[in-house]
């Protein structure tokens, strides 16, 4: 029997739930891969599909199977893929997702360096704030702040952003300044919904962490619209010090209750989990990792 074929097999009937469709994948008919399907089954003494003319179904015993499968093919595509780039020059393209703000001020003058080192390597960058699906979009780096939930990934931290309240020194005098965070419940704040509780601004007090309810007449899901608007001096904006650090450095915002802001988080560059890194997404980590310890 051929294993890994049969074994391929039952992967693509898995995730299509199709036999058909798994054939169309592997450019075989339906019989030969639910042939192909039936030996493995006999060849691990278990059956890891339930057949009925309107479905195919995983039983408990496929689902088990279906997740060593998937990785052990994972793996073999991968070290194949290595041994065969290792003999190339470093060429093709890297699929690279960013938060739009932080890409456009930190990242593309970063990748445009590398570009010029790598120039047989082919840039693609997308920027935006939502959360990509690495894997459903095909991206082979991702660069995300704060805190990562996806334990599926490999990540390696490349900096800190501290996030930092300000607003309009104009603003601020026209009008008694908060005396205490808790005060901001009842001011004018600019909520930036990419936030991850935009509404819910925390401080450290003390070493206790204290959570204030905000509110405002401007909702916008980009620190770089949040700046604006509190430049402009529309009300109090809790910003990335790396967005507005021009901004404080110039006097133009001021920033406040500084010995009460939360630790920083963290920037990192994630990846799928894999064994066997492309050469030029391995090189792109090390021109990252260097460039942001600058």
């Amino acid at each position: 029997m051929n294993l890994l074929g049969a074994m391929a097999a039952f992967r693509h009937v898995a995730e299509t739930a199709s036999f058909s469709l798994a054939g169309q994948r592997l450019g075989r008919s339906k019989t030969a891969v639910s042939k192909l399907v039936s030996e493995l089954e006999r060849h691990l003494g278990v059956r890891l599909l339930q057949r009925t003319t309107r479905r195919v179904t995983l039983t408990e015993a496929g689902r088990n199977y279906l997740q060593r499968c998937v990785q052990i093919l994972t793996d073999i595509d991968e070290l194949h893929g290595e041994m065969r780039e290792a003999q190339l020059a470093v060429r093709g393209s890297l699929r690279i997702s960013a938060p739009q703000t932080f890409g456009e001020l930190h990242l593309m003058p970063v990748l445009a360096e590398f570009s010029r080192r790598e120039p047989a390597v082919n840039v693609e960058l997308s920027l935006t704030d939502r959360f990509v699906d690495m894997i459903e979009e095909r991206f082979d780096l991702a660069i995300r702040i704060g805190e990562l939930t996806d334990s599926s990934l490999v990540a390696r931290r490349l900096a800190d952003v501290q996030i930092v309240l300000c607003a309009n020194p104009a603003y601020l005098a026209a009008r008694a300044p908060p005396a205490a965070p808790a005060e901001l419940a009842g001011l004018p704040c600019i909520i930036d919904s990419n936030m991850r509780s935009p509404r819910q601004w925390v401080f450290a007090l003390r070493g206790a962490r204290v959570v204030v309810p905000v509110h405002g007449n401007f909702t916008v899901n980009s620190p770089g619209a949040a700046r604006q608007l509190a430049l402009a001096g529309h009300g109090f904006a809790m910003l990335p010090d790396f967005v507005v650090k021009p901004d404080l450095e110039a006097g133009t915002l001021v920033q406040l209750f500084a010995d009460a802001m939360p630790p920083p988080r963290g920037i990192h560059a994630v990846y799928p989990h894999r064994r066997y890194l492309t050469r030029r997404l391995a090189l792109l980590l090390e021109f990252l990792g260097e460039a942001f310890s600058r």
